[in-house]
């Protein structure tokens, strides 16, 4: 089940991470997201640990202040203590509560083979561990797990700890699967070069975006890690308490709604999105018509390379919302459900049309277009996917070689 009671979206918390509890205990599958009172998206609920946890001189010196940002969408890292900004106490920050990813030992050296630069059509997260966070007191020394103990924010570890929500571990995935079905060369140094399709890939460029933020000093990281888009309109304080009176000021921004799946809120967004098609001309133009006829009686795997030429689905021009209905609806139904289109829009729920009333063309063609979370986008209004879409574009623009913090 998804946080909102909605069924759980298929496909996503299938890769080979493992959600780690103990050191050598069994793998949790399924999606992560913060402790609970009960169980969530097939994680158990923290279970009471017998007798008082281990005491660590570290948990004195954590300061309840200090931002912690996940390196995926540039949110703050949600606080568990009864000292942290009362703004955190209400139940729509959960999805914030953070977990730790951390890579195996021996994960430099892995990144040395060559085998290493591609993922084609597989996955790395064999190499890489997410750890549950019982208690956050906030700061780079506040993380602290009933049985490891103590964990750090700490750029002098060659396999650091960084901090992520759960539900952005997810996005995470499910871009990198989508990523995988493109012969991308990680290590590729050219200006186009650097693109990652595995999670090990993302993890090299969040902590080297960690190692930036300071440069030139090792030790614990006290400052949130940055990224060289801003996370694309996330806003950052290092002091927590500036940052929840901002929220409180600006009314629940974007960047703290759960992106997590929600198939209602998704379906009102379709139903206030769509236009039907009743009334438009839905024939093309009579060289369309034929073109459409030549491609129709090709070999289906030259039909594919066309229609695989279409991807990526983004950065659209106004001049390409005009519909020229060469594709059925039916047509451009079945690759936006597939992914193929708008990967992102994972919780479509189950639309009947099969007299093609709805405009699926211009539809897919809308969530094409640039600045979809835009004042003017057409996600404007509806924040889970707002932001979903934010952190899409977070992890799209990911390359090797940019490392800094956000450009002035």
């Amino acid at each position: 089940m998804s946080n909102n009671g909605s069924p759980a979206v298929p496909g996503l918390g299938l890769l080979n991470l493992m959600w780690v509890t103990q050191p050598g205990g069994p793998p949790l599958l399924g999606i992560a997201h913060p402790p609970a009172p009960q169980p969530h998206n097939g994680l158990p609920a923290p279970q009471p640990q017998n007798g008082p946890p281990p005491q660590n001189p570290l948990l004195g010196r954590a300061d309840p202040n200090e931002t912690v940002v996940c390196v995926v969408c540039g949110g703050v890292c949600r606080p568990t203590v009864s000292s942290a900004p009362s703004h955190f106490q209400f139940r729509h920050t959960e999805w914030m509560h953070p977990f730790l990813i951390k890579a195996k030992p021996g994960f430099l050296e892995w990144c040395k083979e060559p085998s290493s630069a591609t993922a084609y059509r597989r996955e790395h997260g064999h190499i890489l561990d997410v750890i549950s966070v019982d208690t956050f007191r906030g700061g780079a020394l506040g993380f602290y797990n009933a049985t490891i103990g103590i964990m750090t924010i700490d750029t002098r570890d060659s396999e650091m700890y960084l901090p992520i929500h759960g539900p952005c571990v997810d996005l995470a995935k499910l871009f990198c699967r989508y990523q995988s079905r493109f012969s991308y060369n990680f290590r590729d140094i050219s200006d186009d070069g650097g693109v990652p399709t595995s999670i090990a890939h993302l993890y090299e460029i969040w902590m080297k975006r960690a190692l930036m933020i300071e440069p030139g000093r090792l030790g614990h990281l006290h400052s949130p890690i940055d990224e060289p888009n801003g996370y694309f309109g996330a806003v950052l304080y290092k002091n927590l308490r500036q940052y929840a009176e901002y929220c409180e000021a600006n009314r629940h921004p974007v960047q703290e709604v759960d992106p997590s799946g929600d198939y209602n809120l998704t379906r009102k967004f379709l139903f206030a999105t769509w236009t039907r098609t009743a009334g438009k001309d839905m024939t093309p133009k009579p060289e369309l018509a034929e073109l459409a006829t030549r491609i129709s009686e090709l070999p289906n795997d030259i039909v594919r390379h066309i229609e695989d030429e279409l991807e990526p689905w983004d950065d659209l021009g106004p001049a390409q919302l005009v519909c020229n209905r060469m594709l059925t609806p039916t047509w451009w139904k079945a690759k936006l459900y597939k992914g193929d289109l708008a990967p992102w829009l994972f919780d479509l729920p189950t639309i009947t049309d099969p007299n093609g009333i709805m405009d699926w063309e211009l539809l897919c063609r809308q969530l094409g277009q640039r600045d979809l979370d835009g004042p003017n986008g057409i996600l404007n209004g509806h924040k889970h996917l707002q932001n979903r879409y934010r952190i899409w574009r977070v992890l799209d623009s990911s390359r090797l070689g940019q490392m800094g913090s956000r450009r002035a």
